[in-house]
């Protein structure tokens, strides 16, 4: 397999704000993440063990019914840190909530597809009407190590 070395740091952030650096991405994929609370950093060098090949296989795998064979836009390997997924620490509603994050600083493929249609999902608001479906970029991440995949986002 490929080897490959990751560069930069993909962290997402609820409810704050700070200076997004270019970070070798595009800056459309770097205002896209921005706007969605993604933010990108430098990162030290770190060893993929799967090949960007094999992960867009993977992300092509996971998601078929809505790639439709559709060829990636992006691919980057990054860090991928989510503070907000993950289980909660304190059951207790009285209680500040605390999360035990899934992914901190974890070697994982970053792989967008700029403009993918996506199903509406629950009650519509006024604006959507009587929509099915909107297009959206989609980003999937798979992990560096195992291919393992990992999360996917709508921007």
């Amino acid at each position: 397999m490929d080897s490959a070395r990751v560069q930069w740091v993909v962290v997402r952030i609820a409810n704050r704000s700070k200076p997004v650096s270019r970070a070798g991405l595009t800056a459309s994929t770097t205002q896209l993440l921005a706007t969605n609370q993604v933010f990108v950093e430098p990162a030290l060098p770190i060893e993929a063990r799967i090949s960007s090949s094999f992960a867009e296989g993977r992300a092509t795998e996971e998601f078929s019914s809505l790639l439709h064979g559709m060829g990636p836009d992006e691919v980057g390997l990054v860090l991928l840190s989510i503070p907000d997924l993950g289980p909660e620490l304190e059951s207790d509603p009285t209680k500040p909530s605390r999360i035990a994050p899934l992914f901190v600083a974890r070697p994982a493929w970053a792989i967008l597809y700029r403009d993918v249609e996506l199903p509406i999902f629950g009650q519509q608001s006024e604006e959507v009407g009587n929509a099915t479906s909107y297009h959206a970029p989609f980003i999937v991440f798979i992990d560096a190590v195992t291919g393992e995949f990992l999360d996917a986002e709508s921007l």
